[in-house]
């Protein structure tokens, strides 16, 4: 069962090692037999993104994320019904990368991981990582 969705702000502190809050969050939901979600269009936003910046340690992180078969984790498809409405809701977000985990997962009624405030879901189903030293 899917617990949480982690969006692309989420995916890029895990790869580039900023803070624990990300790691935290697949570890507790492995001890609790749950699963984090990773949407592929964020998961390609993010390896995109890294892969731009020329930054190789975070790909392997991110790619070790999604290839550990012993993680909490599955990667969420973009199901083709879904993707003009991921699509349109990139177009009005302030920065790129997050649309198809915020679409996800309001869909399966979950919390969404994110760094980013981009006020997209309510409150009370976003979990706002912040990490010490980030106030």
């Amino acid at each position: 069962m899917i617990t949480l969705v982690l969006d692309t702000s989420a995916l890029l502190a895990y790869a580039r090692l900023h803070g624990l809050a990300v790691s935290e969050l697949v570890m507790l939901a492995g001890e609790a037999d749950t699963l984090v979600g990773i949407p592929a269009g964020d998961l390609l936003e993010a390896h995109a993104s890294l892969t731009a910046e020329g930054d190789t340690d975070a790909i392997t992180y991110l790619e070790a994320l999604v290839g550990d078969e012993e993680a909490a984790i599955t990667v969420l498809a973009l199901r083709g019904e879904d993707a003009v409405t991921v699509a349109r809701l990139a177009a009005q977000m302030p920065a790129p990368g997050g649309a198809h985990a915020v679409i996800v997962s309001a869909a399966l009624g979950v919390d969404l991981a994110t760094y980013t405030r981009h006020g997209l879901r309510p409150p009370d189903s976003t979990v706002t990582l912040v990490e010490p030293g980030d106030r």
